[in-house]
């Protein structure tokens, strides 16, 4: 259309290969601009296995706790009933710790420095 604003160009390189393509979202973008990405709310375990980096200063960094369970076809009666009881309390098998949790000082981890829901969980 006349007038519009041409798109922005960006130039990708590859394994010594170039190519162009072009992006008409960011055709407000000045030549010779900078053009940035928000990640969101990210642990630096998600940012380094999705996007190959993490953060040294990430106030969203957290620590996630899994506790993996064998195959149902392998479950014993005593791995069934553990089942049946974080079901019945709604207790997760994973849980995220923040740096403030596991900075805390022992005394402190047992009077609520960690998430009550994991310590249930882990009781189980």
């Amino acid at each position: 259309a006349a007038g519009a604003a041409p798109d922005a160009v960006c130039l990708m390189a590859k394994a010594g290969r170039q190519r162009e393509s072009r992006h008409p979202a960011f055709s407000h973008v000045r030549p010779e601009g900078e053009v940035t990405i928000d990640y969101g709310d990210k642990s630096n375990e998600e940012l380094l296995f999705t996007y190959g980096f993490t953060m040294e200063s990430n106030p969203h960094d957290t620590l996630m706790l899994f506790h993996p369970l064998p195959p149902q076809d392998q479950w014993t009666d005593g791995t069934a009933a553990r089942v049946h009881i974080l079901a019945t309390h709604q207790l997760a098998l994973q849980h995220f710790l923040t740096k403030e949790s596991l900075a805390a000082r022992p005394s402190d981890k047992a009077n609520g420095a960690f998430p009550a829901e994991m310590l249930r969980a882990l009781e189980v």
